[in-house]
């Protein structure tokens, strides 16, 4: 039970951090909404396009949260990154 008290404080600690930038607005939203599609959504909404200004898809989106990205903390990446990998493999 601690282990998982300390997983969701780390979780609320992460969306309490101000949004710096359009890569932390995409990890965050995905923590947010643990959905590949609902994170797709709110980027679509916000306005959001890939370096080649086209819209993200949801396998876009799946290949960001897994790369190394140096303009987002560590910890949001790593959240990110956990629950990814439990989505895929509850598919």
């Amino acid at each position: 039970v601690n282990e998982q008290i300390e997983k969701l404080k780390k979780i609320r600690d992460i969306l309490l951090m101000p949004i710096s930038n359009e890569e932390h607005f995409i990890f965050r939203a995905y923590i947010e909404t643990e959905s590949l599609e609902r994170t797709r959504k709110m980027i679509t909404e916000s306005n959001i396009k890939k370096d080649d200004g086209n819209k993200y898809q949801v396998n876009d989106i799946s290949a960001f949260i897994s790369k190394e990205c140096a303009c987002v903390d560590k910890d949001t990446q790593e959240v990110a990154r956990t629950i990814l990998r439990r989505n895929s493999i509850k598919r």
